[in-house]
């Protein structure tokens, strides 16, 4: 997941104010090679559309979204306890 966020991150810091015509496409385009790459794992591993959605509400619950805009640059493995919710079966 790491590569995911530097994603979102060299997506954010390289076109800031995607209403360009430019910027947008740019945005776009790296947004659909990552989409493509998605489908082709979900294909290979025969993942179906419905895991994905489950597999997502499960993230959102033990870790919550990006509404904030709050993304991690670094951290260091020192003792580091996570904030995550445990999941309840």
């Amino acid at each position: 997941m790491r590569g995911i966020y530097w994603f979102i991150l060299s997506v954010h810091a390289t076109y800031p104010t995607a209403g360009s015509a430019f910027a947008l496409h740019k945005v776009l385009a790296r947004s659909s090679d990552v989409l493509d790459v998605i489908e082709e794992i979900k294909k290979l591993k025969k993942i179906t559309d419905k895991q994905v959605k489950d597999a997502q509400k499960l993230n959102f619950e033990k870790k919550g979204g990006f509404e904030k805009k709050i993304f991690l640059f670094w951290s260091s493995d020192t003792g580091y306890k996570s904030n995550e919710r445990k999941y309840k079966k």
